[in-house]
Order: C-alpha cells, then structure tokens, then sequence
C-alpha cells in the first residue's frame, strides 16, 4: 500500500466545498481503488498547486480543473464534460436569455477566485451579468433572490485529473483505476450527487 498525495484547489463548489465536494470524493475512490492512502491538501490557487504538481510535492491535483496544455503535466480522461453558464437578476433584466442579449450590460466572467464576490456584485446590480462553468454557477447562485443561470453550454470544458507529465506509471494506473469506477458505475453515482449529471457518455452532458 503506498500514498496517493493529492492537492485540492478550491472552493470550487460542486467540485470542492466545505462539504467535500465531487472532487474529493473521486480522489478518495481513485486511493481505494489503487489500494493507496489518500492524504489531501486544500489550496486556494490553482497554478500554485500546478507548479508543486511539476515540483513533486503532490502525485495528483484536482478542482474542477479544465484540461490545458501547460508543460509538464498531463491529464487523465476527462469525468465531466461540461460548459460556461450565463446567470442574470432576472427581475431587473427579464429580457436576458442569451449572450446575444448583453450588448450595453456590464458582463463579467469567470475568475475562481473572485466568483464569490462577483455573484453579489450580480445580485446588488453592480454588474448586469456573470458568465462561468456553468456547474459552478448553478451553485452559487441557488439561494440568491432573483439571480438565475439562464444559458448554458457557452463552451466546451473537459474537467480531468492532473498528474505530473513525467509521473507515467503513476499515470497508467490511475488512467485504470479510472475507467474501472466508470465501469463499475461509481462516477456516474457521483456525478448524479453533486451535478444531477447521471450521464455514462458525458459528450452528451454539456451542463
């Protein structure tokens, strides 16, 4: 039995949260399917926990992380294909279904760390409309008065597993350990729990 020593960046709610979030939850299954102690460490800022991926200092990093080409690492298969959503104050622009409807609005988009801030500014009419994955976003905004996601599928966005690019036997059996909990019908449990998605084939998922 070895340790799988993964860093989660958040919040990032549903994929990290103060209640665990998606992604906690898989990294736990990925350690147990391995046969592996699963040690986690939270982190706020995602190309910090990239460079300390690159650096050895975690075998995994996961939180909502959308699949990029950035040196020195790589990605697992994806386990949630999802989007960009579009949320509004419904009652101050009921007019609003689409981004072909924000022309003159004040629009601001996804930065994680500001996402939080940038739902009251939506909420307070400091901004007109806030574009995000649309996951993300579903949350955040459920028990804010008026403010509802009102488009999504804006984008494409494969979120997956990172792992050091030279990591390639940690690699191989994490891309195992993976399929095996598709197979076995655990992602779609999870994916059910945390984003209503039960999709087997996620291309088909884009929420």
């Amino acid at each position: 039995m070895g340790t799988l020593r993964a860093g989660l960046a958040g919040p990032y709610p549903p994929f990290t949260s103060d209640d665990g979030g998606l992604d906690a939850e898989l990294v736990l299954a990925l350690g147990e399917r391995l046969g592996d102690d699963v040690v986690i460490e939270t982190l706020d800022d995602v190309a910090d926990g990239l460079a300390r991926l690159r650096a050895g200092d975690y075998d995994v990093l996961l939180g909502g992380l959308a699949v990029t080409d950035d040196a020195g690492v790589e990605f697992l298969a994806p386990y949630v294909i999802t989007g960009d959503g579009l949320a509004v104050n419904t009652r101050r622009l009921p007019h609003v279904h689409a981004v072909a409807d924000l022309d003159g609005l004040t629009v601001r988009g996804d930065d994680r760390a500001g996402l939080e801030a940038a739902v009251a500014d939506l909420e307070s009419g400091a901004c007109d409309a806030l574009i995000a994955l649309a996951p993300v976003l579903v949350r955040l905004v459920r028990d804010v008065p008026d403010v509802e996601v009102v488009a999504r599928g804006l984008s494409v966005e494969e979120i997956a597993v990172a792992v050091a690019a030279e990591n390639t036997a940690l690699m191989a059996r994490l891309q195992v350990a993976q399929a095996e909990l598709e197979d076995d019908g655990t992602l779609q449990k999870l994916r059910r729990k945390w984003l209503g998605n039960p999709y087997v084939d996620q291309a088909s998922a884009v929420r």
